[in-house]
């Protein structure tokens, strides 16, 4: 198992407050934390003969109980409970089991027979709000950011739609600089050309 030398925290010191995992028997010695909460014994990773280890159970039932000093208080308050989900999701007007907003997915737009003989049909395209990535998306995902649907992640991406010529990759091009200036849509002439 590799671990990158910015994921790990090296020179840490065990007192006996950590066991080996398979034996539950004290560690004493140098050992190092990685960035998911695991130790392993050792000064730094021997990739040869990792050997995890634990908190003693003494130990990770005081470092629970510092991380939620209140924890039975939070099981005994109604608030806390479902009740008072259902009641906050209609005080503020949501439903309580809101459907899971998912990324807009690639979907590329085809001509039909029809488009080929009109010479144009129109593409859809999605931009992250806070980066320029772009994705070709399908009308109904198209609509479904313009109508900020709840079951998409329409609050990080921004849409349009471009006719596209099926005839002419100059009258793309111009058509994609246009979006790309207007919209501020930097290298999206580029994408388009890659597509």
């Amino acid at each position: 198992m590799y671990f990158p030398k910015n994921k790990i925290k090296t020179g840490l010191n065990s007192n006996g407050d950590l066991v080996y995992k398979d034996s539950k028997i004290p560690y004493y010695g140098t050992y190092f934390e990685t960035y998911s909460g695991k130790y392993y014994a050792g000064e730094t990773p021997n990739y040869a003969n990792l050997v995890e280890l634990i908190l003693s159970d003494e130990l990770q039932s005081e470092k629970n109980q510092q991380a939620n000093p209140n924890q039975d208080l939070y099981t005994q308050d109604l608030r806390f409970g479902s009740v008072s989900k259902s009641t906050y999701s209609k005080q503020i007007n949501t439903p309580q089991d809101s459907p899971i907003q998912l990324p807009p997915t690639y979907s590329r737009t085809s001509p039909t027979p029809q488009d080929i003989v009109n010479g144009s049909y129109i593409k859809y395209f999605a931009k992250k709000t806070n980066e320029f990535i772009y994705i070709e998306i399908s009308g109904n995902t198209f609509n479904k950011l313009r109508s900020q649907d709840p079951t998409i992640l329409w609050q990080l991406y921004d849409s349009l739609s471009m006719i596209y010529s099926t005839t002419s990759t100059i009258v793309n091009t111009k058509s994609a600089t246009l979006i790309e200036k207007n919209n501020k849509w930097l290298g999206f002439v580029d994408y388009l050309k890659l597509n």
